[in-house]
This record gives C-alpha cells, structure tokens and sequence, in this order.
C-alpha cells in the first residue's frame, strides 16, 4: 500500500488540475456570457427609452437600475475573474509538485512578458525573458519562441471595466438634456447664462 501512495496523491493532484482546469473555463465562459447580456439589455434599454420619448420619471428609473445593474454585474465579475485566477495558480501549484512546467505557467510567463508592454516591443533578445523563464521553470529557448505568438493581455477586463463608466456617462448625460428640457417646458420663458464675463438673464 506504502508503494502506491505516490500513485495515488498523483492521481488525486491529477484530478483536481483537470477540475480547475474545466473550472477555469466554466467561469471564463460565465463572464462573456454575461456581459453580452447586460450589454444588450443595456444598449436595449437606452435604444428603447430614446426611441419612445417616455416622461422623464420614467427616464430616470430605467437609467438608474441599467446603471446599478451594470456596476452590479461588474462586481460579480470581479469575484468571478478572482476566483479564476486562483485556480489558475492552484494549476500551476499542483504543476511544481508533480515537477512539471506546463500550461498554467505559461499563460503566468506570458502576463508577466508582456504586462504593460505591446507584443511588438518585445523581442527575443529582450533581458526579461531570460529573468522570467528561470522564474517560471521555461526553457529560454521556448521562453524566446514564444515572443512570435501573437499574445493578448487582460486587455478585455479593462475594457469591460470602462464599459460600466461609458453606461454611467451616457445616461447621465441623457437625462440632463431631457431634464433640460423638462425644466425650460414648466418653468421655461428665462434663459441663464454664464460667460466667462458675466452674467446675463434675458427674456426668450
């Protein structure tokens, strides 16, 4: 029995790499799916409300829980994307005590090769990889190869970051020109400005 323990704990670390592995892509795909939703729903709501001209109390409310429900998401996304990560270097954890290097180090090469930096502005000779292949247990000469793969960084978590403040802005911004509007319709007849020389109150 002492003889198969080897086997058994390579066996065990082997099936929860291959669980953290189908994890990993379980919640990768949970993300995208989701922000294609709250992106249609949203882009849906503002189309919707713009199309059809609605009271402006009515206005508000769709922006404000379109609003809330994309800073919402984007929280939920975060914990998704951590949880992710963690499961990304658990593999990468059951990889060294297995003593192999295989693909989660890789993708951690990579992220750190190319963290701030374009693919283009990385070149074989850059005194990085030899730095990082050591770190990660990489060959340096598949650590250089790997400089001709066109790699993408986090660069959609950025954005779909930027995505909640774009969905804020324009609906700010919406309903400040509709309540514009609704302020000049009820009380209207006055129009304030404010030069950078004064300022003038004229009768429309």
């Amino acid at each position: 029995m002492a003889e198969r323990e080897p086997e058994i704990r390579t066996e065990i670390l082997l099936n929860e790499y291959s669980i953290c592995q189908s994890s990993v892509e379980s919640l990768d795909a949970s993300v995208w799916q989701s922000a294609g939703i709250i992106g249609l729903v949203t882009i849906g709501t503002f189309a919707l409300i713009a199309a059809n001209n609605p009271h402006l109390f009515a206005t508000i409310i769709a922006g404000f829980f379109s609003t809330v429900g994309v800073f919402v998401w984007w929280r939920m996304a975060l914990r998704w994307w951590s949880v992710r990560d963690m499961k990304i270097e658990r593999m990468r954890h059951i990889e060294e005590d297995l003593g192999v290097h295989g693909q989660s180090h890789y993708i951690e090469y990579m992220d750190r090769l190319y963290d701030g930096r374009s693919a283009k502005s990385v070149s074989e000779d850059d005194p990085l990889i030899k730095k990082l292949s050591r770190k990660y247990g990489i060959q340096v000469d598949r650590a250089r190869e790997l400089t001709k793969v066109e790699y993408h960084r986090k660069g959609p978590k950025d954005a779909l970051n930027n995505f909640r403040w774009v969905t804020f802005i324009v609906w700010t911004f919406y309903i400040a020109i509709r309540s514009i509007a609704w302020i000049w319709k009820v009380f209207g007849f006055k129009v304030f400005f404010l030069p950078i020389w004064g300022f003038w109150i004229f009768d429309v």
